[in-house]
């Protein structure tokens, strides 16, 4: 008799644990390679993962810098619209002092032959004068500036309307 005869007779139980461990070998098998699928399948997310949030990293980063960019490049446009330019004529303090030092006003003349009085005349203090005109230049270039800083503003506050309108459009 053969080997094989011998395996296949009902009346040897050989046959039976071996058909048992052969089972028993194929089901721990399945289970090792599910395992082993299941690992390298985790280790592919987690390398998945990881790319992307590196990625996400990089944009937020590339949108940071552009914001920033764009921050300041906004800034340096509001502080050239609304920079107040310096005026090289210093404004007087005391205009009333240099008014004062010229001397007191030639006095009124009588009233001449026709009765009626003559007009004060004298020469008014070139220096007080000057220093007066001085400080009407330096009034009217502060309020030219003032009017370039209003309506500086009022573009910036006309934009931020618009932007908020569009921003509410598309909600």
């Amino acid at each position: 008799m053969s080997i094989l005869s011998t395996i296949t007779t009902a009346a040897n139980p050989f046959k039976e644990y071996l058909i048992a461990g052969a089972a028993v070998a194929l089901g721990i098998g399945v289970l090792l390679y599910n395992h082993h699928e299941r690992a390298i399948g985790a280790a592919q997310t987690i390398a998945a993962d990881q790319k992307t949030v590196a990625a996400q990293v990089e944009r937020d980063q590339a949108v940071q810098t552009i914001a920033t960019v764009a921050t300041q490049l906004a800034e340096k446009n509001y502080e050239n619209a609304i920079a107040v330019p310096v005026t090289n004529a210093p404004v007087p303090v005391r205009l009333c002092r240099l008014a004062l030092s010229s001397g007191p006003l030639p006095s009124a003349a009588g009233p001449g032959p026709s009765g009626v009085s003559a007009p004060v005349v004298g020469s008014p203090d070139a220096s007080s004068v000057a220093e007066l005109q001085r400080f009407a230049d330096a009034a009217v270039a502060i309020a030219r500036d003032a009017d370039k800083q209003v309506v500086a503003l009022q573009a910036a506050n006309a934009a931020l309307r618009a932007e908020m309108l569009n921003a509410n459009a598309k909600k």
